[in-house]
């Protein structure tokens, strides 16, 4: 009878056990000011919500773009309005180390502002003292919301971001890049690398971090320990404990590197099965006979930011085209062409999977990137920002794009490009072929990204994943103090070497018999 009692006790402790990891409470906090990467998270909040049973708390910049009943938004409010300037300040910020120094001075910004937000003071004061199983955090930004992890009483910690695979992201899990055939976020390079170009990726990979590690990641620092106290954990040491870190990266696009096994690729996640589109909008497409031009500059990127002429060029194009043109744009065109359909928000990756559209024209930003790749759709790229200019020389060494500078855009020059990604057949083939790749994974990314996140629900306190670099310095880890000892043991026998070989010398000098003189 005991015996049974006692089965009867370990089964229901088992499936006490089992219920927590079926009916987790997870939150996630997205601080990342950019309506795509929150639309991002949002999309990873909604996929764990309706695959499992868990519950999601979401801390956004943004409002709720995907609602759910599972699903807890917390709208923070955006901290900085860069979402408003004009497309012509963008394109001042070309160099690399102009798209740096602008990055950072966001981040530093973003963190800052986000923090001291009124939302942010009573989302602390209302889930003090509240237990999660898991806290998911955007590593792209804002790093002092870390602080969180210790003031929820240090869960399982996993770091995701639309962001890609930046070094800093590499960094905290001890996965550290090789600049000499590894590009950098911001570099525009793809290995094989010359010397020159070697050079210049490192020199970016150094100002990278210099710019992440010393100044943006202090900063976060002694904003959270003013904002959650002293007591609250270095930030960089909170980061480093993640238990996985999922990054928006595919090789197909940013080049081949080695991964640790608590890095893992998801890139194209965010992708969803296609759904009919709007029925003005799909007869649009249907009849579309000659093809379609899809033009989106993003979500942050506004057409009624477009400076005049510039809007009256790209209208003035497209009208002069036998193809339709469907435009993300929140203004109207005075006596609409009849080829231009207009709308203020798509569903980008629906339209792009339409087979009559034969051009993307885009900003350049990875998340639209990885959408045309997956749909095999070639873009003309106009790049404004940050990483913006390196997708553009990427996608055009690879063959599947063609860039143009806004300032210096002209109607002839739009028309030409457009119709060269029309008439090249190279453009398009080049870039079905990349989407073969890009699609062809032996689990797809969001099978990929659930097991993650319920591997790290069963397996909360492991470091199994944990590499020894993350306790290393750098010395010991580019095996500095190896090669000193060892040069100096060289170094050592070489001079006691040179020594006796004098010493020996000296003695057969002395004892060699002098020649008589007569």
């Amino acid at each position: 009878m005991s015996r049974t009692r006692s089965s009867i006790y370990i089964l229901f402790s088992l499936l006490c056990l089992v219920n927590v990891s079926l009916c987790a409470d997870i939150l996630m906090i997205s601080p990342l000011p950019s309506v795509s990467h929150s639309l991002w998270n949002q999309k990873l909040a909604n996929l764990i919500v309706t695959e499992t049973n868990h519950h999601v708390t979401i801390v956004d910049v943004f409002h709720q773009m995907i609602k759910h009943p599972k699903i807890t938004h917390i709208e923070l409010g955006n901290p900085i309005e860069y979402g408003e300037l004009d497309l012509s300040y963008f394109t001042k910020y070309q160099t690399g180390k102009q798209s740096l120094d602008l990055l950072n001075e966001w981040i530093d910004l973003s963190t800052k502002n986000l923090i001291n937000m009124p939302k942010t003071k009573q989302f602390l004061d209302e889930y003090k003292g509240k237990k999660f199983d898991l806290i998911i955090f955007d590593g792209g930004c804002c790093e002092a919301f870390l602080g969180f992890v210790d003031v929820f009483g240090a869960p399982p910690l996993i770091i995701a971001t639309a962001f890609g695979s930046a070094s800093f992201l590499m960094d905290y899990a001890g996965n550290y890049d090789n600049p000499s055939y590894v590009a950098g976020s911001m570099s525009p390079y793809i290995a094989p690398m010359n010397f020159m170009e070697r050079l210049e990726n490192t020199l970016v990979y150094i100002y990278f971090n210099y710019l992440h590690h010393y100044k943006s990641l202090n900063n976060a620092d002694k904003l959270a320990k003013e904002f959650f106290g002293n007591e609250i954990s270095n930030v960089r040491d909170i980061a480093s404990r993640a238990v996985v870190t999922l990054i928006n990266y595919h090789p197909t696009l940013d080049g081949v590197k080695p991964l640790l096994p608590s890095i893992v690729s998801i890139g194209g996640f965010h992708i969803e099965p296609t759904k009919p589109l709007e029925t003005e909008l799909q007869k649009f497409l249907d009849n579309s006979k000659n093809g379609v031009i899809y033009v989106s500059f993003g979500s942050n990127l506004k057409c009624t930011k477009m400076d005049e002429d510039k809007f009256n060029i790209f209208v003035q194009a497209f009208k002069e085209l036998k193809q339709n043109v469907v435009w993300k744009c929140e203004k109207s065109i005075p006596n609409q062409p009849k080829n231009i359909f207009l709308g203020k928000w798509f569903n980008q990756s629906d339209i792009l999977a339409h087979p009559n559209v034969k051009v993307f024209i885009s900003h350049g930003g990875l998340l639209g990137t990885q959408e045309a790749v997956y749909h095999g759709v070639p873009v003309l790229v106009f790049p404004f920002v940050i990483d913006q200019h390196i997708n553009a020389k990427r996608l055009e060494k690879m063959g599947v794009a063609i860039p143009m500078s806004y300032m210096d855009v002209t109607v002839s020059g739009l028309k030409k490009s457009i119709n060269t990604l029309l008439t090249d057949p190279s453009f398009r083939e080049t870039m079905k072929a990349r989407s073969a790749a890009f699609r062809d994974n032996p689990i797809s990314p969001r099978n990929l990204t659930l097991f993650w996140i319920e591997y790290v629900l069963r397996h909360p306190n492991t470091d199994l994943l944990r590499s020894a670099t993350q306790e290393m310095s750098i010395f010991q880890i580019l095996l500095l103090d190896v090669i000193i000892f060892l040069v100096s043991i060289v170094l050592t026998i070489l001079i006691v070497f040179i020594y006796l070989i004098r010493k020996i010398l000296n003695i057969f000098r002395k004892t060699k018999p002098k020649k008589k003189t007569s």
